[in-house]
């Protein structure tokens, strides 16, 4: 009994003495939660106070934005998986996202030339040709809609020892209301036919219709459904070299009427008019098959003069309407063939101008046609042709129209979308007529002839 009563008594102690660190470690655990307790709310609190204000979380991706641009050519297309984004992800106060993509790429062309012209160069060639560009773009959602921008610096363009950068492209948008944006800046016409092969194809001697930049202010409507149209206010003002010099009375049946004293041709390079001319489209696009109308008006007041010796004004041209209409179409055939093709008519406009330049009251007619092939998953075939005519105003002695056949093709390839890789080959044939006959041999004109180039190029994109 002595023994069990002492046993009874050890183990009430040692219960005694357990509860009590238990008691102690609950209250050591329930410090430390508070503790961790305090500072989560501490971090809670904390981008509060480091970032700027208004902004929640920045987020970095590869690949270009989603953005309201306007349509380019298929030289000038930035690959949408190529570049980088930076967002801004909004808090409950704010608009929603707001981005900003940075993409860049260096063309390198290996090009060789070969024509038989008189008046320039008549060797073969072989050249090595570089452009490099740099493209941002961005958006922001506002309280009164999307507005945004678009920057393309450019150098080199092919051209040798041009190492200086311009700015190829630079204008904003801003999407006011549902279907409508208004677009600001330096970039393509309003009046590009955005067909045929100068539009569609990637590199190269195009033939056919072509399209300038200038400024301007356009007014868009149909960016959420197949049909749109536009209207903008441009400065298209010119620069040409006018060349003069004096015409001898053995070459007067191939001008204008003359007399019998030698003649002395001068002439004005300014802008064509002090009003910004008007141009404009009409479109129907649902990704398989577009179809565009365009149209662009022009106060022409510049003037081209032909002079005697005495000073006698045998002929003007320019102060008048210079006016263009054109249209344009793509089809698509199933996932393997595209159809493009693009006409144009102008009187005195030059906007369309491609292989030429169109004087005052120059008439001017082009056309081109083409087929893009996928031959492979990341491979495609470029095959077409195009002609261009001009009726020249100011007759010379050497020709009172010329024109232009271009037959070209490439085949391009896509393995990753950072790089293209391709080879592409044209045919130019010029023509030049007085009266209709083609020059004789002797007169110092320009003569017809043949040009044939062939091209192998990188297409290098980051990051």
């Amino acid at each position: 009994m002595k023994m069990m009563k002492w046993a009874l008594l050890g183990g009430a102690a040692f219960a005694v003495m357990s509860t009590s660190a238990q008691a102690d470690e609950l209250s050591a655990l329930k410090a430390q939660l508070e503790a961790l307790q305090t500072r989560v709310s501490q971090l809670e609190a904390q981008p509060a106070t480091s970032m700027p204000s208004g902004y929640s979380l920045l987020s970095i991706r590869d690949g270009g934005g989603n953005y309201s641009t306007l349509p380019q050519r298929q030289e000038d297309r930035v690959d949408p998986n190529s570049g980088v984004t930076i967002s801004v992800l909004p808090t409950a106060e704010m608009a929603p996202v707001a981005e900003v993509s940075v993409s860049g790429e260096i063309r390198t062309l290996v090009v060789y030339s070969e024509d038989d012209a008189d008046t320039i160069n008549t060797d073969n060639s072989v050249d090595v040709t570089v452009r490099g560009r740099l493209v941002a773009k961005g958006k922001v959602d506002t309280a009164v809609g999307e507005v945004g921008g678009y920057i393309r610096l450019q150098g080199g363009d092919f051209f040798d020892k041009s190492e200086a950068a311009g700015m190829h492209d630079a204008y904003g948008w801003w999407k006011f209301a549902p279907n409508w944006q208004i677009f600001a800046g330096f970039t393509d016409t309003t009046a590009a036919v955005q067909a045929g092969v100068d539009w569609d194809f990637t590199v190269g001697a195009t033939g056919g219709p072509s399209d300038k930049r200038v400024e301007q202010l356009r007014l868009v409507f149909g960016t959420e459904g197949p049909f749109s149209f536009a209207i903008a206010v441009e400065d298209t003002d010119t620069s040409r070299i006018v060349t003069t010099g004096f015409v001898s009375e053995g070459t007067k049946k191939k001008t204008i009427e003359l007399d019998a004293r030698s003649q002395f041709v001068t002439g004005t390079a300014v802008d064509r008019g002090n009003w910004p001319d008007i141009a404009g489209y009409i479109m129907y696009n649902n990704n398989k098959l577009m179809l565009q109308a365009v149209g662009v008006v022009q106060d022409d007041q510049s003037k081209f003069t032909i002079l005697n010796s005495q000073n006698d004004t045998l002929h003007n041209s320019g102060g008048k309407l210079d006016w263009g209409v054109g249209g344009g179409a793509r089809l698509g055939i199933g996932d393997m063939f595209t159809l493009t093709a693009a006409g144009v008519y102008a009187d005195g406009y030059n906007g369309w101008a491609n292989d030429f330049n169109i004087a005052n009251d120059d008439r001017f007619w082009a056309a081109s046609a083409g087929v893009l092939v996928n031959v492979a998953e990341h491979a495609r075939l470029e095959i077409g042709g195009g002609y261009e005519e001009q009726d020249v105003d100011v007759k010379t002695p050497f020709y009172d129209d010329r024109h232009v056949w271009t037959v070209t093709g490439g085949l391009y390839w896509d393995p990753v979308s950072q790089v293209t890789i391709g080879v592409q080959a044209n045919w130019q044939q010029f023509d030049f007529k007085a009266n209709g006959e083609k020059a004789p041999e002797d007169d110092p004109g320009p003569k017809n002839f043949d040009r044939v180039q062939a091209r192998f190029g990188t297409w290098l994109r980051f990051p």
